[in-house]
């Protein structure tokens, strides 16, 4: 009897089943990346490739010559993407470098608006008290006089070395010879050295009349020659004077730039002077600069402090 389990018979179809590992879908083999090295190596080796119908070498070979293209295209943006930014960061190296080149070399300007106060012209002397008709007054030696612009009526501020301030009104401007009471007294204080010739003694009457105990108080005075109201002001520093005239450097915000600005002047005092000629009060002056008054000139571009 014939053995049903022999198969002999039968055909082999054992190659119908036969599969190509370049087939098996990635979610198979994506755990084993030996599987798909070996056989890219296997595929990409010159017998293979052969051994393979004319057809398949064609796509292959053109799968390899897109991929080889699409490698160097990556590449090659890669270098001018690197290449662009490096280009970009020196341009703007230079660029900064420059900015801060060119503003180091711009003048540095300080600048202030008008101000509106009250000015006054003072002149600042040395006094002695002095007994006259039995009160104390102070009197001082002017041998400018007439160019002072002194006057009796004038107000004065006294003080003493003791810090005692007081105020007086000037009653009297009289010349007195070198042989006089007072001169002879106390022309060390007054004039220094005893005069050859007649001088000037203002005298003072204190608005106090006990301001003063004895004769011979030494007392600094500032006479008020002077006084402009509701005066618009500047710096000192900012008043120039060339050639042409009077004038101010005046700064725009909008243009970093400098313009002159001429101006006419009215009373100068305690490092402010007072500009009667128009003037906005919004206007920027500048009172002060780092490099000297003739090298600024019309729109030169500056920095402010």
């Amino acid at each position: 009897m014939q053995d049903k389990n022999k198969h002999d018979d039968y055909p082999d179809i054992s190659k119908l089943f036969k599969i190509d590992e370049n087939e098996i879908p990635d979610e198979i083999i994506k755990k084993d990346t030996s599987v798909r090295k070996t056989g890219e190596a296997i595929l990409n080796s010159d017998e293979a490739l052969k051994s393979l119908p004319k057809k398949t070498q064609k796509a292959i070979k053109k799968d390899k010559s897109i991929k080889k293209r699409n490698d160097f295209i990556s590449k090659s943006k890669k270098r001018v993407i690197i290449a662009a930014s490096v280009a970009a960061a020196a341009a703007i190296l230079i660029l900064v470098l420059g900015f801060f080149v060119t503003q180091s070399k711009k003048p540095v300007v300080s600048f202030e608006k008008p101000a509106v106060e009250t000015i006054s012209v003072h002149t600042d002397d040395i006094g002695i008290t002095y007994s006259v008709n039995g009160s104390l007054h102070v009197v001082f030696v002017d041998n400018e006089y007439d160019t002072n612009f002194i006057e009796a009526g004038q107000t004065v501020e006294m003080t003493t070395a003791q810090s005692v301030s007081v105020t007086g009104k000037i009653t009297e401007i009289k010349e007195e010879a070198p042989e006089s009471d007072i001169i002879s007294k106390h022309y060390s204080v007054l004039t220094t050295d005893l005069p050859s010739t007649s001088v000037y003694c203002v005298y003072i009457k204190p608005d106090t009349p006990d301001a003063f105990e004895i004769e011979g108080t030494v007392v600094s005075v500032k006479v008020l020659t002077k006084t402009s109201t509701d005066a618009v002001t500047v710096p000192s520093t900012a008043v120039l004077e060339d050639s042409s005239g009077t004038f101010v450097w005046t700064y725009s915000p909008f243009t970093g730039s400098i313009s002159r600005l001429d101006v006419t002047t009215g009373i100068s005092s305690d490092g402010r002077t007072e500009i009667t000629s128009e003037i906005k009060k919004s206007t920027r002056v500048i009172y002060s600069f780092s490099c000297r008054a003739e090298e600024l000139s019309e729109d030169m571009k500056v920095r402010t402090k």
